[in-house]
């Protein structure tokens, strides 16, 4: 696969750094904003006229949208970062017209490859804690909307665990960053396969940056905290408090770097993409997400 990337922020910087790796599957065909000579193109538009078989969008949330649909508009296939818009009803409009142009929208959640979300998935088919009963994830950050986060955790919960059957929320909103909660989001699902599990989303507030989850289980737990660990520990008990520390250092060669392997399996499978079932997948999500009820 030869792949554009519109690179207008550090995501999409995390992509080309990625396909600069060489892998074979994926060839850089381009890059906007300029980075080195030989790729770089000097507009978005003229990254558009690229010879490539798809093009990644990486953009701010107030552009991310209209580069979308030109790229959609200029016949190519899109790569973009989960969720791919910030409501329901303009991600599947750009679903709707790459089905209809017989393209491929391929929303990405590069989260699902970090390496740590990979050990628990494998924990979990291996029954290393047994029946999982509670889950856990709770993150904060300083510029992504909370129900943003809350649709990246979503996503990540179901690729452990599968599908719900029942949502309750709420999100609360704040102008005023001093009460710790600028924007805070809740989800608690019931999942089809009997583990309960507690989403907790916040964008500013006091609290440091980052992530953490815990799965419970028949025969132990599994917990995880980006502030002190790159990957998951499992206990055979009751997991005691987290002692926060450095974020520790976090190796990128292809075979372990998240974005590489993102894309090596999007270049093995995009041809084969079912847009019915992304579109179906990506309006289940945002009900969930949207099942929240606001309070100011």
């Amino acid at each position: 696969m030869r792949l554009a990337i519109a690179a207008r922020n550090e995501t999409g910087r995390s992509y080309f750094r990625a396909v600069q790796k060489k892998q074979k599957d994926v060839l850089p065909a381009g890059v906007f904003p300029p980075v080195e000579e030989e790729l770089s193109f000097s507009s978005y538009e003229s990254l558009l006229n690229a010879e490539a078989d798809a093009i990644m969008v990486c953009a701010p949330p107030e552009d991310q949208s209209r580069m979308i649909r030109l790229a959609l508009e200029a016949g190519h296939n899109v790569l973009a970062p989960w969720p791919v818009a910030a409501d329901a009803s303009e991600a599947l409009s750009f679903m709707e017209t790459a089905e209809a142009k017989g393209l491929k929208l391929m929303p990405c959640n590069v989260e699902r490859y970090y390496g740590n979300v990979r050990d628990v998935k494998q924990h979990i088919e291996q029954g290393t804690i047994g029946q999982i009963g509670m889950v856990e994830m709770n993150r904060t950050e300083l510029s992504t909307s909370a129900l943003q986060l809350l649709l990246l955790d979503v996503d990540t919960l179901f690729y452990w665990l599968g599908d719900a059957v029942q949502a309750y929320g709420y999100r609360r909103t704040s102008d005023d960053h001093s009460d710790g909660a600028a924007d805070l989001a809740a989800l608690t699902l019931s999942l089809e396969c009997g583990a309960l599990a507690c989403i907790c989303a916040y964008r500013g507030g006091k609290e440091s940056q980052g992530r953490a989850y815990e799965l419970s289980g028949s025969g132990g737990n599994i917990c995880f905290d980006s502030r002190n660990a790159i990957s998951c520990v499992v206990h055979d008990g009751q997991a005691g408090p987290c002692a926060f520390g450095p974020l520790p250092y976090l190796p990128r060669d292809a075979s372990r770097d998240p974005y590489a392997l993102l894309l090596r399996d999007v270049a093995r499978s995009l041809s084969d993409v079912d847009m019915a079932k992304v579109r179906a997948h990506t309006a289940r999500m945002f009900e969930l997400a949207h099942s929240v009820e606001i309070y100011s």
